[in-house]
């Protein structure tokens, strides 16, 4: 009996090193970004791979792995939100530091600062697709969506992150003083 709970035990650190490890920088980064927190983001991956290694054995499909932590992760994000209601509210923390994708710092920083006036959801699946190029289908496993759904929500997204561009004044250079 002690031998199967070890082996048990052994199983799920080879599982988890497997599967979860390899993900957890893809996933930091997509906390910082939707949490707008170096350390928000911190907390939240902790206690994100924390639950992930206590359920390890309730993945199923290996192959989804990702999906699966990082419905864990934003699930723990949603609680962390809920519990401190006023970092709900995004700081003006530009957390896509350590996200290369967009070139230039200023404009990399114009470009967070912009995100965090969309609603959590909508900077969610932004970041998703056009940061971390996800497919419609991975990101329908994550969000656990149908694929036509994540088109739909993403082009409204877009939308309003279009809207908020032009109002700033970021597409005619007036950039906001503030935004600096």
């Amino acid at each position: 009996m002690k031998q199967k709970r070890l082996n048990t035990a052994m199983n799920a650190k080879e599982k988890f090193n497997e599967l979860i490890t390899p993900n957890i920088n893809r996933l930091h980064k997509m906390l910082c970004a939707y949490m707008g927190s170096f350390e928000s983001a911190q907390d939240v991956l902790q206690e994100s791979l924390i639950k992930a290694y206590g359920h390890i054995h309730s993945l199923q499909e290996t192959e989804k792995a990702y999906a699966w932590l990082y419905t864990i992760a934003r699930n723990e994000a949603k609680r962390y939100f809920f519990k401190h209601p006023k970092e709900s509210e995004m700081t003006e923390n530009v957390a896509l530091k350590a996200d290369e994708s967009f070139g230039r710092a200023e404009q990399k920083q114009d470009i967070a600062k912009l995100l965090l006036g969309l609603e959590r959801e909508d900077r969610e699946i932004i970041i998703l697709k056009d940061m971390f190029d996800y497919s419609y289908a991975e990101i329908a496993d994550m969000l656990e969506l149908s694929v036509s759904n994540v088109g739909v929500r993403l082009s409204r997204a877009r939308d309003r992150f279009r809207k908020i561009m032009n109002e700033s004044g970021y597409w005619e250079g007036e950039r906001d003083s503030e935004m600096r």
